[in-house]
């Protein structure tokens, strides 16, 4: 749809659509009986999931025909890191509205700050009107965009994507990328709260995703810095994105043989951080493989990427109950991560293949 319709419309429309859809569901969960609470809630949510994937995609699109090669990493980077930093914003604020106000508020807040959000963007950056008198240097930053990207056929050539292996290296780095991402995003807490009872809930929620976002800057501008030093672009892709799954791969191995809630809160940290170097590789890669169709491929790599969300989250649970054992599900992981290294390491590329 970005691809197709633009990015900013469709980003705009998405913003809008799950701002409202927020604002609006304690409103419908108070309006509805007893016996449909939980199916309207569910509704809710569902749409909102689904708005919220159409985010992603467009942003892909959108970097992909308004970004230069050599800035795409630290944008995409930069861009993606919003999406932890509400995070844990809204774990802040969310936790005190709902101590000293009430649960619907932060609903009310979330969808007020969306739309809000849509309004400003959109009347300094969108709206032509307002954009009439660029600068020579944005003029110039246009015109060298347009040599750049000539305008594609909205035709996605599926057919030459599927047969190349580039391709498939980067839907299989995004699932090992995904899959570590959503085990410890689902079973960290669980992990601290079994086996460092002691420990402080909002440390070890907090710290890791806080860790991640300058980490996640930091490896953006560091894939752009050596493209622009003449490294190629495939062995910066794969250089970074290595990087990430080993250092992951690495702590999250010996994590289950730290016997301290310290060494284990530092292991996990530092696993998370490196997590945050995929998006300025693999994430970013769609852009290099396909940038005439970063939208439509980017939405395909990451439904490949939202499998591990309900797969990888049972497996771990199944492991558990079975083993007994963490250690079990983190070297599990371990090796997820070092098999996404390999396959991409041997056959991702930095290329345009269509």
């Amino acid at each position: 749809m970005a691809d197709r319709f633009g990015a900013e419309a469709i980003i705009s429309g998405a913003v809008i659509g799950w701002s409202a859809l927020t604002f609006v569901t304690p409103l419908i969960i108070q309006a509805s009986s007893h016996s449909f609470v939980r199916r309207n809630a569910i509704i809710c949510r569902l749409l909102v999931g689904c708005f919220q994937g159409l985010y992603y995609p467009s942003i892909s699109s959108l970097l992909s025909k308004r970004v230069l090669p050599v800035d795409r990493a630290f944008s995409f980077s930069f861009a993606s890191s919003g999406s932890h930093f509400g995070t844990l914003l809204t774990g802040i604020v969310g936790s005190l509205l709902l101590d000293y106000v009430g649960w619907t508020y932060p609903f009310y807040c979330i969808g007020i700050f969306g739309m809000a959000w849509v309004g400003i963007i959109h009347y300094h950056l969108i709206d032509e009107s307002h954009t009439l008198h660029m600068s020579s240097s944005k003029k110039n930053l246009t015109e060298e965009l347009e040599k750049e990207f000539p305008q594609p056929s909205i035709n996605v050539p599926w057919m030459k994507l599927f047969k190349a292996v580039p391709f498939w290296a980067v839907i299989f780095g995004q699932f090992c990328g995904s899959w570590t991402f959503f085990i410890l995003l689902s079973w960290l807490p669980t992990y601290f709260q079994e086996t460092f009872p002691e420990a402080k809930g909002w440390v070890f929620n907090v710290v890791p995703w806080a860790v991640s976002l300058p980490c996640q800057w930091f490896s953006g501008w560091l894939s752009d810095h050596l493209i622009v030093k003449g490294y190629s672009t495939t062995f910066v892709r794969k250089c970074i994105q290595s990087i990430s799954f080993c250092g992951a791969g690495f702590f999250l191995f010996f994590v289950s043989y730290m016997n301290s809630y310290e060494s284990a809160l530092v292991c996990m940290t530092t696993a998370i951080a490196f997590c945050a170097f995929h998006h300025s590789a693999i994430s970013v890669n769609v852009q290099d493989i396909a940038p005439d169709y970063a939208g439509s491929v980017f939405g395909l790599m990451n439904t490949a990427g939202a499998i591990p969300g309900f797969i990888g989250v049972y497996v771990a649970g199944y492991l558990l109950e079975r083993w007994k054992s963490w250690g079990v599900v983190f070297n599990m992981t371990s090796a997820v991560c070092f098999t996404g290294c390999l396959t991409f390491t041997l056959f991702g590329t930095g290329q345009k293949v269509v």
